[in-house]
């Protein structure tokens, strides 16, 4: 059954909540892998992680939370392999995917500019207090995804050389 006639579909009140938790999570983990021991694995381990996460909620937002256009877990889940496989070329292209992924949106409905009324409207028919918090709190997070991606695609590049991109140790 369509939902596009329905108004104000209810707002997911844990996945608002995890935009910003993952955020903070993901920011504190890729500076700190910096710190590491051995930072080009900790910055394999970390871009991992955190793509596999990101592949698993964007499976769950296709297949149980009513978004069945979400895209994003091809990008994550090719990103995650590629880390895994410790494969600093694919790694690169991987997140440079995922960077897109959330750029595009940005400029192609001007997300960061709409009011967020009108984005509560447009992306989950709902113009209620929830929604726009939503809204709010979604800008936030599409801001942050892509200075969060762009470094850790700085930390890729500076961090891993080629030689310990293939090591296995």
């Amino acid at each position: 059954m369509s939902d596009k006639g329905k108004a104000n579909q209810p707002i997911n009140k844990l996945t608002t909540r995890l935009m910003p938790v993952s955020q903070a999570v993901c920011w504190y983990s890729i500076v700190n892998s910096q710190k590491a021991e051995d930072p080009t694995t900790a910055a394999f381990d970390f871009v991992k992680l955190a793509s596999a996460f990101f592949c698993a909620w964007a499976l769950y937002n296709k297949f149980l939370g009513g978004m069945p256009k979400e895209l994003g877990h091809i990008s994550m889940g090719l990103t995650c392999a590629a880390a895994t496989f410790r494969s600093k070329k694919a790694t690169v292209a991987g997140i440079g995917v995922v960077l897109l992924n959330f750029f595009l949106p940005i400029v192609a409905f001007n997300v960061i500019l709409m009011p967020a009324r009108k984005l509560a409207l447009m992306a989950k028919k709902n113009q209620t207090t929830d929604g726009i918090v939503w809204a709010w709190v979604f800008k936030g997070y599409m801001i942050s995804s892509c200075f969060l991606w762009g470094y850790t695609m700085y930390v890729v590049l500076t961090t891993v050389s080629e030689d310990d991109a293939v090591s296995t140790e």
